[in-house]
């Protein structure tokens, strides 16, 4: 079901045999989930990697639909940043792998990577 998040909306709708999603028209990936139990919960849904995932912003008893899509907002812009940063250093140890720089090689001891050193 898809429908305008608000607090009046979130706080009337009623639990079900199984949860239920009620996804928001104002922002693409929000909804609120509703257990059998009457728990609701605001969620942001996004892809990464070809997989979907959903993060938990908050229980609506104590957040306001549109203080949840902010925090959802700034979730996602977080998340963007992670990843963004992310594949920059994997890139940049691709690069020093082809080229054979970058970090000395160590001897793995006890599960912990040690740099070689002179009396190595």
């Amino acid at each position: 079901m898809k429908h305008k998040l608000t607090a009046s909306f979130v706080k009337a709708l009623e639990p079900q045999n199984k949860l239920y999603k009620v996804w928001d028209t104002e922002m693409k990936g929000f909804f609120v989930s509703v257990l059998p139990s009457g728990t609701k919960t605001y969620m942001i849904h996004y892809r990464h990697e070809g997989l979907g995932r959903d993060y938990k912003i908050g229980r609506a008893t104590g957040l306001k639909a549109d203080k949840a899509r902010t925090l959802a907002l700034q979730a996602l812009a977080r998340q963007c940043v992670h990843w963004s940063g992310h594949s920059i250093r994997e890139k940049a140890g691709q690069a020093e792998a082809r080229t054979g720089q970058g970090r000395r090689p160590g001897k793995v001891h006890r599960g912990k990577v040690r740099p070689l050193g002179p009396d190595a």
